[in-house]
């Protein structure tokens, strides 16, 4: 079996085509910068014992998962309008991963995020528009039914129904 490739020279070799294969996707410089950064840390988390072959090929995989996930995420902001800063507001702790914080538990919690906000997407719009407004933008049923032209009775039951779908869903 071939030796493994040390993770020094596996960047050396890739981050430039790593760079360019995210530049090719639309991404600007310094987010692609960071896409290949997270590569790294993935593979590194992973403790890949591979050749340069195969290493180069997980990279790519790895690659590729990152950017497929940032367009879903992106795509379920832009569907249910929530920007990114609010997103950081509703979970400032996901994307603040510092020394203490196992990385592998802050990756599980931004991918229950992700399954999260697939849920919410699937919701009636309605139901959907008033749930975000009850629990990610903290409004109160009384401003949700005035500020939506619908009765208090009606917020509580689409904040209802959205809570046991959504939790059919995760148990399911």
């Amino acid at each position: 079996m071939p030796e493994p490739i040390e993770l020094q020279e596996l960047y050396k070799t890739n981050r430039a085509r790593l760079v360019a294969f995210f530049l090719s996707r639309g991404v600007d410089y310094g987010r692609a910068e960071e896409f290949v950064q997270d590569v790294f840390v993935r593979y590194q988390g992973a403790r890949y014992a591979l050749d340069p072959i195969q290493s180069r090929v997980a990279l790519f995989r790895i690659a590729r998962n990152l950017f497929n996930d940032e367009l879903r995420r992106a795509r379920v902001r832009r569907h249910i309008g929530i920007a990114d800063e609010q997103l950081l507001e509703i979970a400032p702790d996901l994307d603040a991963a510092s020394d203490d914080v196992d990385q592998h538990r802050t990756l599980s919690a931004k991918e229950e995020l992700a399954r999260v906000m697939q849920r919410l997407e699937a919701l009636p719009p309605k139901c959907r528009e008033v749930f975000i407004d009850f629990r990610f933008r903290s409004l109160s049923q009384r401003e949700i039914a005035q500020r939506r032209g619908i009765s208090v009775s009606m917020v509580e039951k689409h904040v209802a129904h959205a809570i046991a779908k959504l939790s059919a869903e995760r148990d399911s």
